[in-house]
């Protein structure tokens, strides 16, 4: 590519925008590429470079606060891939603000952020993922209702966490109750399985010392694993995120 043609590739933005480099396997970052698409929040290939185009970004006119809104950009984006069963790592690169008719300049490498995926690997063929199936395709659309929806882009975010605990289970639950009411009534869970999870998370003697509470709820009859309760709040919020998109969108 020649000098014109990178600063043409990078001309797609208006000066002054923030976008942010973004580390791990090729075939994976272009995996997400083709994913996302022209959703709002979007990974976007040049030279041979990924980056992180968000809104957040976009729009974030104090300095000071551009490492703040990287990084809740990126756990968006860890959060989504997440909830598609993908497990993939991407990690900070550096954040750069475009100017008018040259490549980026004005690099400045923040402290990384790494996450992977919790659930499930992505479906490869000799090592490299294959495309995006038509169902990860069509829940590409949560990234809009996130634009739109500050519970759905905390739910994301949360997501992104490595190893989800206790406190950010009951998190969950509560962000889809407060956006759209008891899920148990909507049929994405259990009602049994909903109190269970709830009293576990409460109680100092089913979750020990990552209980919510200190000891002074009683522990369920039969406690929830983490393990279980990871698993059947990530299918809960997958199955909100599929109403609301179908029902909003």
């Amino acid at each position: 590519m020649t000098m014109v043609q990178e600063k043409q590739e990078f001309d797609r933005w208006p000066e002054g925008t923030w976008i942010l480099e973004l580390r791990g396997e090729e075939s994976e970052l272009r995996y997400v590429c083709d994913l996302l698409g022209l959703s709002p929040l979007r990974v976007v290939e040049v030279q041979g470079r990924f980056y992180l185009d968000a809104p957040e970004l976009r729009n974030c006119t104090e300095e000071q606060d551009v490492f703040a809104v990287a990084s809740r950009s990126l756990e968006t984006l860890l959060g989504f891939l997440a909830l598609q069963d993908l497990a993939f790592e991407i990690t900070q690169g550096c954040l750069a603000r475009t100017v008018t008719g040259k490549p980026p300049t004005q690099y400045i490498r923040p402290s990384s952020v790494v996450s992977t995926a919790r659930v499930g690997i992505p479906t490869v063929i000799g090592g490299i993922p294959v495309r995006p199936t038509p169902r990860q395709l069509q829940a590409s659309k949560w990234l809009v209702l996130a634009e739109g929806r500050s519970r759905v882009k905390m739910a994301l975010r949360i997501l992104s966490r490595a190893d989800l605990d206790w406190y950010d289970l009951h998190k969950l639950v509560e962000l889809v109750q407060l956006e759209s009411g008891s899920p148990a009534k909507h049929g994405w869970i259990a009602s049994y399985d909903l109190k269970r999870l709830t009293q576990t998370a409460n109680s100092a003697d089913a979750a020990g010392d990552q209980a919510r509470h200190a000891p002074r709820f009683e522990a369920p009859k039969k406690p929830m694993q983490i393990l279980d309760a990871q698993k059947l709040v990530v299918e809960l919020v997958q199955k909100w995120l599929e109403s609301l998109s179908t029902n909003y969108l």
